[in-house]
């Protein structure tokens, strides 16, 4: 028998929220676990630079757009 669980992902500094996430939590019908979220404003460039590449789902054509 499967036993899914729900994942709420959430900004640990977005106290306003944290209301809203508590209710979701409460009243989900499957199991949940809570993670926090990276918060980007924390990430330094190289961080960034380490994980996101702007070209790497970009279409490409044989043809200039």
């Amino acid at each position: 028998m499967m036993n899914p669980l729900a994942y709420v992902i959430s900004l640990r500094r977005a106290e306003e929220r944290f209301e809203h996430v508590r209710r979701l939590v409460q009243h989900c019908p499957l199991a949940c676990n809570r993670w926090d979220a990276v918060d980007g404003k924390l990430l330094t460039e190289a961080e960034i630079a380490s994980v996101y590449h702007r070209d790497l789902h970009r279409p490409r054509y044989p043809f200039p757009l």
